[in-house]
């Protein structure tokens, strides 16, 4: 066989450090080979991942490459991937030897620095893949360039053939034809008709006109909610995941709380649940309310919400998570709390902050797409909407970056009357502007009306919804009177459990809640 029809990907002496006819090591890191195959041991269940974009000859060793055939078969028998059923299946086929013996396949496991990292080692070996691919093309083009040649123009013909074979090898089109699309959009109209999904077709809110404006969070969908602090964005995300995790057909979330912790996450949630206010739980003062605590601690316990507070997350770390929680989990949707805490995909000091949001943007829509789930994520506005006598925001008061304007399907801003009227009385000594009436707490419940402002809507109308917010507990509910529409079945009545009483909304529930205990100064952190 000649140079010129030597095939890339035929089996090589992989034994050899140094490549005969080079006279010099070919392409390969063989550290991250073994920290494939360790992070496979560890965590089986990304091989169905892994698997779609490696193959035997991306692993230069042919130890190496027996041990993850050896995988692969295995995954395909729908058995167990582990130390010790690999080395079964190498020694019954005959490459144990080969492959290293047993202690080299065992200590595979000690070769991972960081199994969640594999998506790193995986796109070094196709990257060493794709190096040694193109030096065995360049070599058999370079030996028929120099022996004798019938047509110049067939000889470029054939290495720009082969280079883009190179190039393709790999990727992934997702380049289909208008009856293709139409097809499967009519197919889901289709399913929708008819399991009666006629006003609801992403994943709920929980309040009521605000799914008749979106139809719910669709999949693949950006969703940004923006808001000066005080408002509640933390405390909106919550009450959406949990009405979300909650309705008729349960969507479980994965929450990313990047400035509080997880045990604080959890206390927002029982207060809600139970309508005691935070300040109470805080302390423990419950009085006779613990059967209360622990009746809901229990339910929601059931509940599909999973929390990360990593502090200082990066977007490719987030990114890795979700998709490990949408293949064990089935995850229908991610919250992130919030935007412009997390750190890009890049480090380097000189790049500007604009320039990070942008990328995390980016990011967050694709991932929004990858996986066809809705992804929201918190974000601040700038500090110019406190210096305008009209202080609804706009969408040019989102902070750092218009990039989060461009990428985002839907762009939601929370606004409170009530919240400024409080803080310009404590500014002028308790009395309200422009009227000569101390300010005073009311004496009934603690409810704000909160203007939910869709400010940007790629699939439909802008408007505004009302809630109600009830900040003893950081709950928004329906306000009284709405109607739930054709979203009533997505959104089941709260049940009232033993020793618990009734006469308590559920969190996306129409009635307004009861006062609570107005003696205590609760500091409503949002």
């Amino acid at each position: 066989m000649s140079d010129s029809n030597w095939n890339p990907r035929q089996r090589r002496d992989e034994q050899a450090p140094v490549e005969p006819a080079l006279g010099v090591q070919l392409p390969q890191d063989i550290d991250a080979e073994r920290a494939v195959l360790g992070a496979i041991l560890l965590q089986p269940g990304i091989l169905r991942e892994i698997g779609t974009g490696l193959d035997q000859d991306d692993f230069y060793l042919e130890s190496h490459q027996r041990i993850f055939v050896a995988m692969v078969e295995l995954e395909k028998a729908a058995k167990a991937v582990d130390q010790l059923v690999v080395i079964s299946w190498l020694k019954e086929h005959g490459s144990l030897e080969i492959a290293g013996g047993m202690a080299y396949v065992a200590g595979l496991v000690g070769s991972v620095p960081h199994a969640e990292y594999w998506g790193h080692y995986a796109s070094i070996l196709r990257s060493k893949r794709s190096l040694r691919d193109l030096i065995a093309v360049t070599r058999g083009l370079h030996s028929s360039a120099l022996g004798p040649v019938d047509s110049a123009e067939r000889l470029l013909d054939e290495a720009a053939k082969q280079t883009l074979e190179l190039s393709m090898r790999g990727s992934t089109s997702s380049t289909i034809s208008l009856g293709t699309a139409l097809s499967a959009y009519v197919q889901t109209m289709a399913a929708h008709a008819e399991a009666g999904e006629k006003g609801l077709i992403g994943v709920p809110s929980g309040f009521y006109k605000l799914d008749e404006k979106t139809q719910g969070w669709q999949p693949g969908s950006l969703i940004i909610i923006a808001a000066r602090p005080g408002m509640g964005k933390t405390a909106f995300a919550l009450n959406l995941a949990t009405n979300a995790a909650q309705a008729a057909r349960p969507v479980g979330s994965l929450i990313f709380t990047l400035e509080m912790s997880s045990a604080e996450i959890a206390g927002r949630i029982l207060s809600y649940s139970t309508r005691i206010p935070m300040k109470k739980l805080r302390s423990g003062d419950v009085g006779n309310d613990w059967s209360k605590v622990y009746s809901q601690s229990g339910a929601l316990n059931e509940l599909p919400i999973f929390i990360d507070d990593t502090p200082a997350l990066t977007v490719n770390e987030m990114m890795r998570k979700c998709r490990q929680y949408k293949q064990r989990h089935n995850i229908g949707l991610v919250i992130v709390d919030y935007l412009q805490l997390m750190q890009g995909p890049t480090t380097r000091k000189e790049v500007i902050r604009e320039q990070v949001i942008s990328e995390i943007s980016r990011s967050l829509k694709a991932l929004s797409k990858e996986l066809g789930i809705p992804v929201i994520a918190l974000s601040q506005l700038n500090r110019g909407v406190e210096s305008r006598p009209n202080k609804r925001p706009m969408l040019s008061d989102l902070r750092e970056s218009g990039a989060i304007e461009q990428d985002a399907d839907i762009i939601i801003f929370l606004y409170r009357e009530e919240y400024y009227a409080h803080l310009e009385a404590s500014k002028n000594g308790g009395k309200m502007k422009g009227g000569p009436t101390p300010f005073a707490k009311p004496s009934g419940p603690s409810v704000d009306v909160t203007e939910v402002i869709l400010a940007k809507h790629r699939a439909g109308e802008t408007a505004t919804v009302e809630l109600q917010f009830h900040a003893a507990y950081t709950l928004f509910a329906n306000k009284e009177g709405d109607d739930p529409g054709p979203t009533d079945d997505d959104m089941p009545p709260y049940v009232a459990r033993q020793n618990e009483q009734a006469d308590y909304p559920p969190p996306g529930g129409g009635r307004p809640a009861p006062a609570p205990d107005m003696d205590d100064e609760d500091d409503q952190p949002f």
